[in-house]
C-alpha cells in the first residue's frame, strides 16, 4: 500500500480506528504516517472532516486544525508533513466525495417498501384485468380519431405555412440568447457583491493561506448582532458558508457550535465555542479584528 491508496482507505474508514493503525505500519512510501495518526487522533475536527459531507464543515474544520494545532507544533517536519497529510486528505474526499447519503438512503428505502409494492401490486393486478376489455376499446377509437388528425398535420407541414414555424425556431434562439446574458447579468451581480463583501471583511492575523485553500473571511452586522462567513478562491466567487447570530447555539449534525465576541480591553476576538457528540469542548479564536 503506498501514501495515496493509505489516505483513500480512512476516507472510506471514515475513522481513525485500530485497523487504520496498523496498516499505517505497512506504507512504503510514508514513514512518518503513525506519528502523525497519534498527532490527530480523537480531535473533533479531524472527525468533521472524516465523517462530514458538507464542503464547507470539511474546509473550516482543517482550517480550525491547523491554526489551533498545526500551527504549535514545534518540529518543522513533523508540521510540514501533517499540513500535506490534511490537504491531500481534505483533496482526495472532496474529488471523490460522490455518493450521496440521499441516494443511498432512498435505495435502503425502496428496499424496505419493496414488501408493500408486491402487495399494491397484486390489488392493482386485480383491477387492471377488470378495464382491460374497456382499454382495448378506447385505444381502437382513438387510433380511428388520430389517422385524420395526422393526415391533417402532414397537409400542414407541406403548405407555405412552414415558414410561420422557423420563425418560432427564431423566437427560441432569442429566448436563449436572452437567456444568456441574463446568467451573465446575475453572474456579475454576484461578482460585485463578492468584491464588496471582501472589502468590508476582516482577517484573523495568525490565519494564513495554506497550499492555496483560501482564508476565512468575517462581515460583522452590528445592527443584528451576527457574522457572515466566507471565503474566496482567487479571483473566483465568493463561497459562504453563512450568517450566525451572536451567541445563539447551532445545533449540527456532529456538534453545536456558538459564537461570541471576548473582549480585553478595547480589544476584542471573535470565538468559535464548538461541543462534539462525545462530550469534548473545543474553543477556537477566528478573528482578534475588533475594537470598541
Amino acid at each position: 500500500m503506498n501514501r495515496i491508496e493509505f489516505i483513500k482507505f480512512i476516507i472510506n474508514k471514515k475513522s481513525l480506528d485500530k485497523e487504520v493503525f496498523k496498516k499505517s505500519l505497512e506504507i512504503n512510501d510514508f514513514p512518518i504516517a503513525r506519528q502523525i495518526l497519534n498527532r490527530i487522533n480523537g480531535d473533533g475536527d479531524i472527525e468533521i472532516i472524516l465523517k462530514s459531507g458538507n464542503i464547507n464543515e470539511i474546509i473550516s474544520a482543517k482550517e480550525n486544525f491547523i491554526a489551533n494545532q498545526v500551527n504549535f507544533i514545534n518540529d518543522s517536519f513533523l508540521k510540514s508533513e501533517i499540513g500535506k497529510f490534511l490537504n491531500d486528505l481534505v483533496d482526495l474526499k472532496l474529488t471523490n466525495y460522490s455518493f450521496s447519503k440521499t441516494s443511498i438512503s432512498s435505495v435502503q428505502t425502496e428496499i424496505n417498501n419493496s414488501n408493500d409494492k408486491n402487495v399494491f401490486e397484486e390489488n392493482k393486478n386485480s383491477q387492471e384485468n377488470e378495464v382491460e376489455g374497456s382499454l382495448f376499446k378506447q385505444v381502437l377509437i382513438s387510433l380511428f380519431l388520430l389517422i385524420p388528425l395526422l393526415s391533417l398535420f402532414a397537409f400542414i407541414n407541406q403548405s407555405p405555412k412552414n415558414a410561420k414555424i422557423t420563425n418560432n425556431s427564431r423566437i427560441v434562439k432569442t429566448s436563449l440568447k436572452e437567456g444568456y446574458y441574463s446568467s451573465k447579468k446575475t453572474e456579475e451581480e454576484k461578482r460585485r457583491k463578492c468584491k464588496k463583501d471582501v472589502e468590508n471583511s476582516y482577517l484573523h492575523s495568525y490565519d494564513y493561506s495554506y497550499r492555496g485553500y483560501p482564508r476565512q473571511r468575517y462581515i460583522f452586522d452590528w445592527n443584528n448582532r451576527s457574522i457572515t462567513r466566507f471565503y474566496r478562491y482567487g479571483n473566483d466567487e465568493c463561497k459562504y458558508s453563512g450568517t450566525f447570530k451572536l451567541d445563539k447555539i447551532y445545533d449540527f449534525k456532529d456538534h453545536k457550535v456558538q459564537y461570541t465576541i471576548e473582549y480585553s480591553g478595547n480589544d476584542g476576538v471573535l470565538v468559535e465555542y464548538k461541543k462534539y457528540k462525545n462530550g469534548e469542548y473545543r474553543r477556537y479564536e477566528l478573528c482578534d479584528c475588533i475594537r470598541r
